[in-house]
């Protein structure tokens, strides 16, 4: 027979349980959501055109890519979400000192065989004040290492390219999203289903946004967003 506070104690123990799963699943999806909104909107800079701080903080997980997104935010989670072959990691510049600190996930996520790794689970929400930028992305599964990066709103603007919005018309916008969101033999059918025309460099909508800087056609006839392209398909 149990004691009556043996009883108490159970209960009060797994009622705690309980709520720190809840309040881990709500942080899950919190972050799921931040992750969401950083991958369809923020604005794509150079590399290259970034401060020497973060330029090194890319080097240093091998991010080969010429530019980046960068998106508002005032704060972010360390917690690791990982995948098959992949770990998950998160830079912290302090742009003032340039210093900047390396936390990683495990590999292939958070598992009972890595419950020593407290980044894993590490839910907590922390501040991201002005002066301070944030690199979240993933390396491994056989891919180029992937990053984004989170910045205080009172830090961005500095941070951003320089230049006006391209006016478009509807069919440019939407030749813009086609070529901005599907490979080469996709683009062909939503183009004829969107009434734009034949897909291809002589494309007039294709020429029009040439014109505008927001596409490149290569001598073999490629097509792909330039930088500027890339900041408008995301307004």
């Amino acid at each position: 027979m149990h004691h009556p506070l043996s009883v108490k104690l159970d209960a009060l123990a797994e009622r705690f349980s309980k709520r720190r799963v809840k309040a881990s699943i709500q942080a899950s999806v919190e972050q799921a959501a931040a992750l969401v909104a950083a991958a369809f909107g923020g604005t794509h800079v150079m590399v290259k055109d970034l401060p020497a701080s973060v330029q090194k903080a890319l080097a240093s997980v091998r991010y080969k890519k010429r530019d980046i997104k960068i998106s508002p935010a005032t704060s972010f989670r360390l917690q690791s979400f990982g995948g098959d072959g992949v770990r998950d990691f998160t830079l912290v510049v302090d742009l003032k000192t340039g210093q900047f600190k390396s936390t990683y996930g495990s590999w292939g996520g958070p598992n009972p065989y890595t419950n020593n790794n407290p980044t894993d689970l590490d839910d907590t929400k922390r501040p991201l004040p002005d002066g301070v930028l944030v690199i979240q992305g993933s390396e491994g599964g056989g891919r180029p290492v992937y990053a984004s990066i989170l910045v205080n709103p009172a830090t961005l603007t500095p941070l951003l390219p320089a230049g006006g919005d391209a006016e478009l018309s509807k069919e440019e916008a939407a030749a813009l999203n086609i070529i901005g969101g599907l490979i080469t033999f996709a683009r062909i059918d939503e183009f004829e289903r969107g009434g734009l025309g034949k897909y291809g460099p002589e494309n007039e909508h294709v020429k029009s946004l040439a014109a505008k800087g927001l596409v490149k056609i290569a001598s073999n006839g490629a097509i792909g967003l330039t930088l500027a392209g890339k900041n408008a398909r995301n307004r």
